[in-house]
Formats: C-alpha cells, structure tokens, sequence
C-alpha cells in the first residue's frame, strides 16, 4: 500500500512538473504561446557562449585540417626522397637567377 502511494505522489509531482516547464509568465501576459517565444529569445550571455564555444570549435578544426595538410606534404615528401627527388628550395630568387 506505502509503495502504491509513493507512486501515485511521483506520478503527481512529474505531471505537476511537465506542465511548468516554461518560464512564469509576466504579469499581464496570457499563459501559453508568449511564455515559449520569451524562452525561446535566448539571454544574450548565453548567445555569447555558444558563439565563443563555435568559434573554438572552428579553430580546432582548422587546425586539425593544417596538421593533415602538413602530415601529407610530409609524407608525399619522403615518398619522393626515397626516389630520388629533391623538393624546390623555397625563395631564394639571388640563387636562382644566374647573373644576378
């Protein structure tokens, strides 16, 4: 019989919660539509940490994206070492141009 009412008491108190799930409306306001559209306008602090939070996401992925580039330019690198190929030197234009 205790555990009978247990339940029943928790079945009240979760319907009783499920129904109060918006923020309270304001005085004035009809209950409903209103309140869901207020907590849908999101706090600007909280905009701020989803955009901080999508601007380090960003970050990290450009530079995972960096470090493949590089591993593969690596990688194409020594394939072509070890048949023979040497890459370009990089800017060095004097050394380049004869007679300059």
């Amino acid at each position: 019989d205790d555990d009978e009412l247990l339940l029943l008491l928790l079945r009240m108190r979760l319907r009783g919660s499920r129904r109060r799930r918006g923020p309270p409306a304001a005085p004035g306001e009809p209950p409903g539509k209103q309140r869901w559209r207020r907590a849908a306008a999101a706090p600007p602090r909280l905009l701020l940490l989803q955009e901080q939070q999508q601007q380090r996401e960003q970050q990290q992925q450009r530079e995972q994206q960096q470090r493949r580039e590089q591993q593969q330019r690596r990688r194409e690198a020594q394939k072509a070492a070890k048949k023979g190929w040497k890459p370009p030197q990089e800017q060095q234009p004097a050394a380049a141009e004869p007679g300059g």
